[in-house]
């Protein structure tokens, strides 16, 4: 497939501007915050399909709204997105490295079926950069000679990790860790400072998430060993000289940091409601702010794919609405989950 018109084809700067543009009339048809509030306010899936007929997701909704088949529709609008980013990208070896993110999830799935005994996923994603065929060899052992090395390497890793620990959180540790680091080597690679922040930031409230879902379940330094991603801005060494605080003092360790929100709200949540869900919702708020300089960047990759990573969360956000509809969730407690997108 031609990623772009001939026309721009040999110069650079004309390709980047070409895709820019492009991308600053996709931005526009981005779900804005009221749309989000009608869609969580709204009594029934049925009221939730009725408000996206006007949106960008109405050809999605007049295909799929007869079954109410909305991965169907989250789906259809994933491939249409996916295919125009592939036909205007320069640079797709960067857009890939978002991409990669549904191989990555496949791979998750075969590996848990193969090892755990999880039932065999019904379907897999189906907009990774390899064919499933391709992925079902590499998770059988086979090898593939195409394939990136840091994804053959985290499947062998997730191998030998099984054998002492058999625990599913294992192999999204190591797959999520892999992916991470490749994502941050591809943007040190292309010398892309907005990128490599963005990376870095993603290794580092991942790694705030598990040492603190780690501490408050009480389990060890060295199982927290187990799911650091190096190459954010905190160390390993930051969370083991820290390890011995109480619960109750966690948030003091980050308050010099970007992440002491994220780590308080959650503690608070916690104590008052025993759960967590704060900590997702703080690590999108941080990584979402960080793409909004990108609308300032006239020539670049950074548009693109700050384009790309805001508009797959949207789906997510859509999904869960969908899902909390389907299930009958408090508009209250759905409200919560969503709140970044008020922000």
């Amino acid at each position: 497939m031609a990623r772009l018109p001939d026309i721009l084809r040999t110069k650079s700067n004309d390709r980047h501007l070409y895709a820019v543009g492009r991308i600053r009339a996709l931005e526009t048809r981005l779900l804005d915050k009221d749309i989000v509030r009608e869609l969580v306010e709204a009594p029934t899936l049925r009221d939730v399909y009725n408000d996206l007929r006007d949106t960008e997701y109405g050809e999605e909704v007049v295909a799929t709204e007869e079954t109410l088949d909305f991965e169907r529709l989250l789906s259809l609008e994933t491939r249409q997105m996916l295919d125009l980013i592939d036909s205007i990208s320069p640079d797709p070896e960067l857009t890939d490295l978002i991409i990669y993110q549904f191989d990555v999830q496949n791979i998750k799935m075969l590996l848990k079926a193969r090892l755990a005994g999880a039932p065999a996923p019904d379907s897999l994603y189906t907009f990774g950069r390899f064919p499933l065929d391709d992925l079902r060899a590499l998770v059988q052992g086979e090898s593939v000679n195409y394939m990136p090395r840091w994804l053959a390497d985290a499947v062998s890793k997730v191998e030998r990790e099984w054998k002492n620990t058999p625990n599913l959180r294992i192999i999204d540790a190591i797959l999520d860790g892999a992916l991470a680091m490749a994502q941050l080597e591809g943007a040190q690679n292309a010398h892309r400072p907005v990128l490599i922040t963005y990376f870095q930031l993603m290794i580092d409230t991942q790694n705030v998430n598990a040492f603190t879902r780690i501490r408050i379940s009480e389990r060890s330094k060295n199982q927290f060993e187990q799911f650091f991603v190096p190459g954010g801005e905190l160390s390993l060494a930051f969370f083991k000289d820290t390890w011995d605080t109480t619960i109750r003092e966690l948030g003091r360790i980050f308050e010099n940091t970007s992440f002491h929100n994220m780590v308080v709200k959650s503690l608070e949540e916690y104590q008052t409601e025993g759960t967590l869900t704060m900590l997702e919702v703080e690590k999108k708020r941080l990584l979402l702010e960080l793409l909004k300089p990108s609308q300032y960047i006239t020539f670049g990759p950074e548009p693109i794919l700050a384009y790309l990573i805001t508009k797959l969360y949207e789906i997510e956000l859509i999904r869960l609405i969908m899902v909390a509809k389907k299930n009958g969730l408090p508009v209250e407690d759905l409200r919560k989950r969503v709140m970044v997108y008020y922000v």
